[in-house]
């Protein structure tokens, strides 16, 4: 019998770093969108959505539980020609390279023991993409869940490298019956053109977990200038220089900032056992979002309390920079604080 398939359509609102199968920093490789990164990507959201690792892999795969039941295809990918993939160069993001996207661009330095990074070429802004997701027939409750998570990773997360800050942010476009798939697109119809705590309400009651609100705390700033496109990246490379000064040594981890001695982090999963690692890492995420009703997207930031803890950190420090720096917040039960 034929697979029931929907399509999902979604644009880069940011450039997107994606990698390749090489890591050979010293070659600028063309940026790609591959199927095995989106699916980590729903598989992320599953886990910090509260969903356990062994319904994440009886719908998504492992080694353990065999396949997926949902079929996962990128289509068309259509990059927009008039910005270049050498973003470096380009002057609308002369403020990100600093910090926001360091990593990913040309190195500066010439001093020894230093890497000869060329950049990372990027699949430009307002490039577009579609994916198709699939399914034998009697899966389609299968389906529907990860094309509800598919679109809550496309409006509120990211892809590529400097995922975290900036990097690889989209907007979700539509989603359209391919075959057979009818009754899955109209749970999901015109939230492209909802705002947030209504996309959220639409959505969470299809992620097969309890959870009344999002996996974080949605934090965002009006202060910028509306008519620039670019202003949310702006927003955060400027205020980031900013606060790096302003927190200690230490201090900067809550943030994810660079800084000289590694923090030391640790995870909990599920049963509250801890997973600890070493990694300079952060649970605030950055990207533009559309937080009013003017289409206008602000600078954002999403907190994954639950997501990470840090040992050793000032946190009171690190929360007060956000209250300082993101003047609003959403509540997805109703309403805005």
């Amino acid at each position: 019998m034929p697979r029931i398939k929907v399509e999902l359509s979604a644009e880069f609102i940011t450039p997107c770093f994606g990698g390749t199968v090489s890591s050979n920093t010293s070659v600028s490789y063309p940026a790609e969108l591959r199927e095995p990164s989106i699916r980590g990507q729903i598989r992320w959201w599953m886990r910090a959505c509260g969903m356990d690792r062994k319904a994440v892999d009886r719908i998504m795969g492992s080694t353990d539980s065999g396949q997926s039941l949902v079929r996962f295809r990128k289509k068309a990918l259509v990059r927009n020609r008039m910005e270049t993939e050498d973003w470096w160069t380009d002057p609308q993001y002369r403020a990100c390279p600093k910090y926001l996207w360091f990593f990913v661009a040309p190195s500066t330095s010439n001093k020894k023991g230093e890497s000869n990074r060329v950049g990372q070429k990027c699949i430009t802004k307002g490039s577009d993409f579609k994916l198709e997701l699939s399914c034998r027939p009697g899966q389609e409750a299968e389906l529907k869940q990860i094309v509800a998570y598919t679109i809550l990773w496309i409006t509120f997360g990211s892809i590529g490298s400097r995922s975290t800050r900036a990097g690889g942010c989209m907007k979700y476009l539509g989603i359209k019956d391919i075959q057979g798939s009818d009754a899955i697109c109209g749970a999901f119809q015109g939230l492209n053109e909802a705002s947030l705590p209504e996309l959220w309400s639409k959505i969470s009651p299809q992620l097969g977990v309890e959870l009344s609100t999002p996996p974080f705390r949605l934090l965002w700033d009006d202060r910028i200038r509306p008519t620039d496109s670019n202003a949310a990246l702006d927003w955060f490379a400027n205020k980031w220089k900013i606060v790096r000064a302003e927190l200690r040594s230490s201090d900067k981890g809550f943030w994810g900032l660079p800084f000289k001695d590694k923090t030391p982090t640790q995870l909990e999963d599920k049963d509250g056992n801890t997973i600890k690692t070493e990694r300079m890492t952060s649970h605030i995420h950055l990207r533009p979002l559309k937080t009013k009703d003017d289409g206008v997207f602000y600078p954002a930031a999403l907190v994954f309390d639950q997501r990470m803890v840090l040992q050793g950190i000032d946190t009171q420090a690190g929360n007060a920079a956000l209250d300082k720096y993101f003047s609003h917040s959403i509540k997805f039960n109703g309403g805005e604080q």
